[in-house]
């Protein structure tokens, strides 16, 4: 049986991020900024509808995982471009000569 490692809650607490609303800042302004242009741009209801849904998109995955939009970020700026490689030299490598 796997035993369960003792978490002292200030360590925990002081490790994690803020989350205003349950999502980091970055999430926060990214879905507020790119749904108030598009409610600048046509004003209609259904981005208000957009941005409840992924602020709710972006409480589940926050909740799973605090340092998701981060995570996310860095995984695309260090594995983002392989393909353009695989493709054109037949080798997954990341100097592109």
């Amino acid at each position: 049986m796997a035993q369960e490692l003792d978490k002292d809650p200030l360590f925990v607490a002081l490790t994690r991020p803020p989350l205003p609303f349950g999502v980091s800042t970055m999430w926060l302004g990214l879905n507020g900024a790119g749904n108030l242009i598009g409610l600048i741009l046509d004003p209609s209801l259904k981005y208000v509808f957009m941005a409840v849904g992924m602020h709710l998109l972006g409480y589940f995955l926050y909740s799973k995982e605090p340092l998701f939009l981060e995570l996310f970020k860095t995984k695309l700026s260090k594995c983002g471009y392989r393909f353009n490689t695989v493709f054109v030299h037949g080798k997954n490598s990341y100097d592109p000569f």
